[in-house]
């Protein structure tokens, strides 16, 4: 296995990428990471690391990168958008197709929090995902928008940006949920592919009510889906058995999905 740092631009603005590679000399499937909200290609407890070398030992590519304000990258994080975030997304899926060591026939998308809205948007815009991981996932954006405009109670404003746990995000940010709604995407694509959905009950940022969106939507719909649940998980699988557990099940998804 490799691990290379790279990068890639979108709009004229470099995004920092790592690409895990499986040893060999054979054209791997490949997975695309978006992580959360103030996150990064890290995440927490280093949980997109280990991921990333679990499906790489397993002989699938992965590649972690951070979206245009976030991590290393470069841009600001008060101009960050949903509709922002996807384009970066897509542009990773373009930029691991064209390795000369990935299968493009067969990519994959997972995505936390967040980037899990982002990644279901991604993926039934780039005709090249086969296979969908959902962790946690953020399913009704306009929830979204409303919790974070009321984060800690009754968050404070630095000019034009709202002060969220020290980070400022922007006007732009909120607007139009409907448009990026994953939900409504997924269920409006008759391109069909399967969507893994695993969840931490637990989890007190996304509830087993808004969770349950995925699966009210789209289990008749065109695309399988599979929900597994994390008994007494959290947002992020934030204990050792947790994440194995998280880990280890979405590595056999993108296993029996990309083969």
């Amino acid at each position: 296995m490799t691990e290379k740092a790279l990068s890639f631009q979108v709009g004229g603005t470099r995004l920092a990428v790592t690409l895990h590679v499986p040893a060999g000399k054979r054209r791997a499937p490949g997975v695309v990471m978006c992580h959360g909200f103030t996150g990064n290609r890290i995440e927490a407890h280093f949980i997109f690391v280990k991921a990333a070398r679990a499906l790489a030992r397993a002989g699938i590519a992965a590649l972690r990168f951070d979206f245009r304000g976030s991590g290393e990258s470069g841009g600001e994080f008060g101009s960050m958008t949903v509709p922002g975030e996807i384009a970066d997304a897509r542009t990773a899926v373009r930029f691991l197709s064209r390795h000369p060591r990935i299968d493009a026939r067969r990519i994959g998308l997972l995505g936390l929090s967040l980037g899990g809205l982002v990644a279901a948007n991604t993926a039934v815009r780039e005709r090249s995902v086969r296979s969908l991981a959902l962790w946690c996932a953020s399913a009704d954006p306009a929830s979204m928008f409303r919790r974070l405009r009321t984060w800690g109670g009754n968050p404070r404003r630095e000019g034009k940006l709202l002060d969220v746990g020290g980070l400022g995000v922007g006007q732009a940010f909120f607007r139009n949920p409907r448009a990026v709604d994953p939900v409504r995407a997924l269920a409006g694509c008759r391109r069909p592919f399967p969507i893994l959905i695993l969840k931490g009950t637990a989890d007190p940022v996304i509830s087993m009510e808004e969770n349950a969106l995925y699966l009210r939507n789209l289990r008749d719909g065109a695309h399988p889906v599979r929900q597994v649940l994390v008994q007494g998980g959290g947002h992020t699988f934030e204990r050792l058995d947790h994440e194995r557990e998280a880990i280890g099940v979405t590595v056999d998804w993108f296993r029996k999905t990309l083969k």
